[in-house]
């Protein structure tokens, strides 16, 4: 059985590469948008969020872009290092090039995750 996905993830997958270079896999509701195997992007709500990082941030604010907040309260959002595309960068891959190579510096820079260790299991008598 295939995988419906939708129609604003491939084109955002196309905008930024294509499918040999860009992959999306599905997360929490929404998309990650994987660059040469960098997590650069989420899309989430019909709208694309590149990775930045705060010299990339403030670029993405001056053309506009807002965070990609998500809410672990009403009253607390949490803004996380993915900024919304300008939207004339969404019109052609030379549009969003600058961008996206914004995102790719963001994830090259960023620290590597370290896994979680997992609790030992407590064995009851």
């Amino acid at each position: 059985m295939a995988v419906v996905r939708d129609d604003f993830v491939d084109y955002c997958v196309e905008l930024l590469g294509g499918p040999v270079t860009t992959r999306a896999k599905r997360m929490f509701g929404g998309y990650g948008l994987y660059f040469d195997g960098l997590f650069i992007a989420i899309v989430f709500n019909d709208q694309l969020y590149l990775k930045a990082n705060d010299a990339g941030a403030i670029l993405f604010e001056q053309a506009g872009g807002s965070p990609l907040r998500v809410h672990a309260s009403a009253e607390r959002p949490i803004h996380l290092k993915y900024w919304s595309v300008p939207p004339e960068a969404m019109d052609s891959a030379a549009m969003i090039e600058p961008w996206r190579r914004l995102a790719v510096e963001a994830a090259l820079a960023a620290p590597p995750k370290t896994p979680r260790k997992k609790k030992p299991r407590v064995k009851s008598p």
